[in-house]
């Protein structure tokens, strides 16, 4: 069985990819937001003993999860563009032969 290299799908994922990424990006800038919003609102020793101990650990975490995904990201759009040269290539392959 011969490998196939659907380039079109590749490039469509691709995009598809980056739009979840920028969604994600989105929703984590709202959690941060609405974090500082909810400051001003939850004051004395109940929310700095339990609310912000928890959504500090909370953004930590989104924190991480934004770099790991910013990394991913780079990491498609990389060889996305890879496998359009490559797409690029083998099509100029064809055209010389001037059919």
């Amino acid at each position: 069985m011969a490998m196939k290299y659907d380039f079109h799908g590749v490039e469509t994922a691709g995009l598809s990819f980056g739009t979840i990424c920028k969604n994600i990006e989105e929703n984590n800038l709202a959690l941060e937001n609405l974090k500082k919003s909810l400051e001003g609102c939850f004051t004395g020793q109940a929310a700095e003993q339990g609310w912000q101990p928890k959504i500090n650990e909370f953004l930590t975490k989104i924190n991480e999860y934004q770099g790991s995904l910013a990394t991913l990201k780079t990491t498609v759009e990389r060889v996305v563009g890879d496998m359009k040269i490559t797409d690029g290539d083998q099509g100029s392959k064809f055209l010389a032969f001037n059919i």
